[in-house]
C-alpha cells in the first residue's frame, strides 16, 4: 500500500510540476504564497460560476416545465462526457506509452499496483474538472427544488464514483486502440478526426435545438441527454432516493474499474510495447523534387506540425467553425423577423461581422506557435533564415485556416439575406484584416511570454499565458469593436459610415501590431533562447 501512495504522490508532483512551484514559492515573499492559493480558488470559483450561470438560464426553463431533476442529468450528463472525452486523450500516453515506463519497470513493484497509482491520478484530475460542472448543478437542483439531507449525502457519494466509468471506458478504448493504431500511418488523424466529429454533433445538437415552450425544451433535454449517457439517469434517480438505480449506478461505475486493472496487469508490458511499434513502409519510390522556397519550406513546416498536434489543431480551429455555426444559427433564428419587418440586409451584415469577430478573436494558432519550437528553437534560430519569414510562416497557418471561412459566411448570408454587395464585401473585408491583426497580436505576446520547458503540447496550448493574454487580448478588440459601432449606429450615422468606419479602425489596429512585431518583436526574437 505504501508503494500505491508514493507513486501517487510522484506522479502528481510530476504531473502538475509540483516541485517548480515549491523551489519558486521558496524564492519569493511569504506574501505571495497566500496569494497563489487566492487567485487559483479564484480563478477555480470563477469558472464554477459561469458554468453555474449557464445551468441557471436553463434550471429557470425546467423549473417552470416542472423537471428540475433534468439539471441534474444536464451536469452529469456534460460533466461525464467531458471526463471522457479528455480522458481518451490523455490515457495513450499516460497509462500506456508513459515516459517512466521503462523505469518503473526496473523496481520491484507489482502491475497492478502501478496502474492502479496511474489510474487514481487520472481520477483526481477528472474529479477536479467533474467537480466545476456536477457541483453548480446539484446546488441549482436544490435551490429550484427543496433540500433533502438523504438526497445530498448521495450526491456526494455520486459525485465520488461517478468519474470512474468514464475512466474505464477511456481506458478500455485506449488498450484496444492498441492493437490497431500502430498499424496506421497517420496516427494523429484518428484524433483530429474525432474532433470534428465531436464538433459536428455539438453542431447537429444545436440546429435541432427546439424554439418553442419550456415544455418542449424540457422533453427535447431528457430525450437527447438520455441517448448519450444513459447511465446519468440512473445517477438522477439514485438522488431522488431512488435506492436500485443507486446500487445499480455504484456497479457499472465500480465493477468495469476492476476488471480494467485486472485485466490491463497481465497484460501491462505488451499493451507498452505495442506503443512504441512503427509503420514503416516498403515501398519506397525515388522521386526527385524541386528545391522549395524558404517561405514555402517553413509554411509546409508550420502546417505539418499544425495538423500533427491533435490539441492544437482542435484548440485553434472551433473558434473558425464556431463562426459558421453562429452564422447559420442566427439567420435560420431570424428568418420570421426578416419575413415580417422590411429591413435593411445590410444591418444583418453588420451583426454577421460583429459575430465573425468574436469568434475569430477567440484563439489564434500563433498565441503558442514559438512555443511549440520547445528544445528544438535554437535550430530555427541557428539557421540562416530572415526572422520576418519565421514570422510570415506562423501567421499564415492562423490565416490560412480561416481563410475558408471569411469566404463561407458571406455566401452562407447571400444565400439567407439575398446579395447585398456593401454587405457581403465588408463582411469579407473587415474580418481578414482583423485575422491578420490577431495573428500577428498572438505571435507579438508569444515572443513576449514563451514557454520552453514543457513535455507535452497540452501545456503550450491550454495552460501557457501568452494564450490566456491574446485571448483576453481578442475579447477586448472585439468589444471595442461592437462599442465603436453601437455608438456610431446610435448617433444615425448611415451604414455605409458605420462599415468604413470598422474597415479603417481594423485597418489601424493591423498596421499598427505589424509595425511593432517587426521592430520590436523581431528583437525579442533575436535575443530569445530556448
Amino acid at each position: 500500500m505504501n508503494n500505491f501512495w508514493n507513486l501517487v504522490k510522484i506522479n502528481l508532483i510530476s504531473d502538475f510540476k509540483l516541485n517548480k512551484v515549491f523551489k519558486w514559492l521558496k524564492t519569493k515573499s511569504h506574501f505571495k504564497i497566500p496569494l497563489l492559493i487566492f487567485s487559483s480558488l479564484f480563478l477555480y470559483v470563477l469558472i464554477m460560476g459561469i458554468a453555474g450561470a449557464y445551468f441557471y438560464m436553463f434550471g429557470e426553463i425546467f423549473n417552470e416545465a416542472n423537471a428540475i431533476h433534468l439539471i441534474l442529468l444536464l451536469g452529469i450528463s456534460v460533466a461525464s462526457f467531458f471526463s471522457l472525452i479528455t480522458t481518451v486523450l490523455k490515457v495513450n500516453g499516460y497509462l500506456f506509452g508513459a515516459k517512466d515506463f521503462d523505469f518503473l519497470m526496473s523496481m520491484p513493484i507489482k502491475n497492478k499496483t502501478i496502474i492502479s497509482s496511474k489510474l487514481f491520478g487520472l481520477y483526481l484530475l477528472n474529479l477536479f474538472f467533474f467537480s466545476i460542472i456536477y457541483v453548480p448543478a446539484v446546488i441549482l437542483y436544490f435551490y429550484f427544488g427543496s433540500f433533502d439531507l438523504i438526497s445530498l449525502i448521495i450526491s456526494i457519494f455520486i459525485f465520488i464514483i461517478a468519474p470512474l466509468f468514464p475512466i474505464a471506458l477511456s481506458g478500455f478504448i485506449g488498450y484496444i486502440g492498441g492493437f490497431f493504431i500502430y498499424k496506421f500511418k497517420y496516427k494523429q488523424l484518428l484524433t483530429i478526426v474525432g474532433s470534428l466529429i465531436f464538433i459536428v454533433v455539438i453542431m447537429a445538437f444545436t440546429f435541432t435545438m427546439p424554439e418553442t415552450g419550456n415544455a418542449e425544451i424540457a422533453s427535447f433535454f431528457e430525450e437527447r441527454f438520455k441517448n448519450i449517457y444513459y447511465l446519468s439517469v440512473f445517477a438522477v434517480a439514485a438522488i431522488q432516493k431512488d435506492f436500485i438505480a443507486l446500487l445499480i449506478f455504484s456497479g457499472v461505475s465500480i465493477i468495469p474499474s476492476i476488471i480494467f486493472i485486472l485485466l490491463v496487469a497481465k497484460n501491462f508490458i505488451a499493451a507498452n510495447d505495442r506503443t512504441k511499434r512503427v509503420y514503416r513502409n516498403k515501398n519506397y519510390v525515388y522521386v526527385s523534387k524541386t528545391p522549395s522556397s524558404i517561405r514555402i519550406s517553413l509554411i509546409k513546416k508550420e502546417f505539418k506540425r499544425y495538423f500533427t498536434i491533435p490539441i492544437y489543431f482542435f484548440n485553434t480551429i472551433v473558434g473558425p467553425i464556431m463562426s459558421t455555426i453562429m452564422i447559420v444559427v442566427f439567420l435560420t433564428s431570424s428568418q420570421e423577423v426578416l419575413n415580417g419587418v422590411t429591413l435593411d440586409n445590410s444591418l444583418f451584415y453588420l451583426i454577421l461581422i460583429a459575430i465573425s469577430i468574436l469568434t475569430y478573436g477567440m484563439i489564434s494558432t500563433t498565441a503558442s506557435s514559438i512555443s511549440l519550437e520547445g528544445k528544438q528553437f535554437w535550430i530555427m534560430k541557428s539557421l540562416p533564415i530572415p526572422t520576418e519569414e519565421v514570422f510570415f510562416s506562423k501567421m499564415a497557418v492562423n490565416i490560412g485556416i480561416c481563410l475558408p471561412f471569411i469566404f463561407i459566411n458571406p455566401i452562407l448570408a447571400t444565400f439567407f439575406l439575398g446579395f447585398n454587395l456593401v454587405g457581403f464585401v465588408f463582411l469579407i473585408l473587415i474580418p481578414s484584416l482583423l485575422i491578420i491583426f490577431i495573428s500577428a497580436l498572438g505571435l507579438l505576446v508569444n515572443l513576449i511570454f514563451p514557454r520552453f520547458d514543457w513535455d507535452t503540447p497540452t501545456k503550450v496550448v491550454k495552460q501557457s499565458a501568452s494564450v490566456l493574454v491574446a485571448m483576453i487580448c481578442g475579447f477586448v478588440v472585439t468589444a471595442i469593436f461592437i462599442v465603436v459601432g453601437y455608438l456610431l449606429l446610435d448617433n444615425g450615422l448611415d451604414l455605409i459610415y458605420v462599415y468604413l468606419a470598422g474597415s479603417l479602425l481594423a485597418l489601424l489596429l493591423t498596421v499598427l501590431v505589424l509595425v511593432v512585431l517587426l521592430t520590436k518583436g523581431k528583437k525579442i526574437y533575436e535575443r530569445l533562447s530556448a
